[in-house]
């Protein structure tokens, strides 16, 4: 390590400057223009930090690296290379104010992803950057990028405000890392977050908006580094001519498989349908009954996943599929090597559905009803116990999912109500304990009611939901399971 651009006065901020590669380092072979690229040395980039800064900025820059394997190409990039990222910061954490990490483009999103789950009680930026364009192009990016990187990461000396959280810095924009994704391969704006605002713009000034950054941990908050990650994770798409044998196959029920699979489906979650598509839920079934758990995300480039909102989606709640919000792919996946290193069964879900790092917008919580004696026989009666965790502020959705209906096969109407025990078929839907009710052509159901309206009444009276289901047609109702997914909105857009 070296440090670079001394002041002759105390500095006011200590900035360490990681090197592991990528575009931004590349020099051309013997030094001659037009030759291929190659990695620089260390030296060459201490070279470039010290005659980018101003002597009188007042900060000081520590420069290392590169990794044990060398100058990195970013799609190289292994578990064991950011365990061995976040052990450099842990080390070097208490003698520095900020962190910048020089990195190669293509898996930049995956890395600051990981490494937002990885460092715990973040107190200090850790900022990610990289460049479409060597430093040693005269065009390139990559001087204001690297620029712009330590400026954010010595906020004490620039006067910025402090992030404590891992943020991808690129081109015009500060990203939060969890929420960043690469966006093309040669704009100098090479990266994105769909689903939150940018937490800083980056033009004739830096300007970061407060408003957007995490919170800093508390005093009692000691940060620490994770490493124990669950490597044994898959991503796969769903897609329209997608028959069961191959979905089998892709995660293979009979073998050995990943004991995460992330699934990008259609639209706000949706998967075929059982009824067209027979055998493909099936498979997703097998999977999870096996105690692998299935993360659903969108194909959609912005906008979440709403399991349970519609039919063809809420299936896959039914089969224990777990809604992974609008979490960008590489968020998921590095949500799912983190927390999967930690637990595993239900205490797994319930962190996957939990907003941990600023990653995702909602937090889902999922309550889970018990059957209790009902008083007629055209009824059901079910509670299920408010998520302790609410503060009800900003509820964002509310889906009851029921399933496995069976009303005796004749149309009916199937009706619910809230904390009203004697509820039957003779009960109005003007009653003012009603909270929905659909239409169904037979049994065998599965019904998803959005209820955002009427939960946000229920929800003031707070302690145990009650809920009772009345068959109209006075027939015999049977219903397997009741489930409710309470979507609190934790960020504010």
């Amino acid at each position: 390590m070296a440090e670079t651009n001394s002041p002759r006065r105390p500095p006011k901020a200590r900035v360490f400057v990681l090197y592991t590669g990528g575009t931004i380092g590349m020099v051309p072979k013997d030094g001659r223009p037009g030759n291929p690229l190659v990695p620089g040395s260390i030296e060459q980039i201490e070279q470039a930090v010290d005659r980018l800064l101003p002597s009188d900025l007042g900060i000081q820059c520590t420069v290392a690296g590169p990794l044990r394997d060398g100058p990195l190409d970013s799609s190289d990039v292994s578990a064991a290379h950011w365990k061995e990222i976040a052990h450099l910061v842990r080390d070097a954490y208490d003698q520095f104010d900020g962190f910048v990490i020089l990195h190669g483009t293509d898996t930049m999103a995956y890395t600051s992803s990981v490494l937002s789950f990885m460092l715990e009680n973040l107190g200090k930026p850790v900022v990610i950057t990289g460049s479409q364009l060597p430093l040693s192009n005269p065009r390139t990016d990559a001087r204001l990028n690297l620029v712009n990187s330590i400026y954010i990461a010595g906020y004490k000396a620039t006067g910025l405000p402090r992030l404590s959280e891992v943020a991808l810095c690129f081109g015009e924009s500060l990203l939060r890392g969890c929420r960043a994704r690469k966006d093309t391969t040669s704009d100098i704006n090479g990266f994105d977050s769909p689903n939150f605002p940018p937490l800083g713009r980056l033009g004739e000034y830096i300007s970061i908006d407060r408003r957007l950054l995490r919170r800093a941990p508390s005093a009692r908050q000691r940060f620490a580094v994770f490493d124990d990650l669950l490597e044994d994770v898959a991503l796969l798409d769903i897609f329209p001519t997608m028959t069961p044998e191959l979905l089998r196959q892709m995660i293979a029920p009979e073998k050995k498989i990943p004991r995460v699979i992330i699934i990008r489906t259609f639209g706000a979650g949706n998967m075929q349908s059982e009824r067209l598509h027979p055998g493909l839920i099936e498979v997703i079934r097998e999977a999870t009954a096996r105690g692998k758990a299935i993360i659903n995300v969108t194909q959609c480039r912005r906008g979440m996943v709403q399991q349970g909102l519609y039919e063809a989606s809420a299936h896959l709640a039914e089969v224990g599929a777990i809604s992974g919000a609008d979490m960008t792919p590489e968020a998921a996946l590095a949500k799912a090597f983190v927390v999967g290193g930690r637990t595993s069964g239900p205490g797994f879900a319930q962190q996957v559905l939990r907003d941990l790092v600023g990653e995702q917008s909602v937090t889902n919580h999922v309550v889970q009803f018990r059957q209790e004696a009902a008083r007629h026989a055209a009824s059901c009666r079910f509670q299920g116990d408010m998520p302790g965790t609410m503060d009800g502020d900003d509820l964002f959705e509310a889906v009851l999912v029921v399933s496995g209906v069976d009303t005796g096969g004749a149309p009916t109407r199937l009706r619910v109500f809230a904390s009203a025990p004697g509820a039957d078929p003779d009960t109005p839907e003007s009653d003012g304990h009603f909270v929905a009710a659909k239409d169904l052509d037979g049994s065998s159901h599965r019904i998803a009611f959005p209820i955002k309206e009427r939960f946000e009444q229920l929800f003031k009276a707070g302690g145990v939901l009650d809920l009772t289901l009345v068959n109209t047609n006075r027939a015999e109702l049977a219903v397997r399971d009741v489930q409710l997914s309470v979507i609190e909105r934790t960020v504010s857009l």
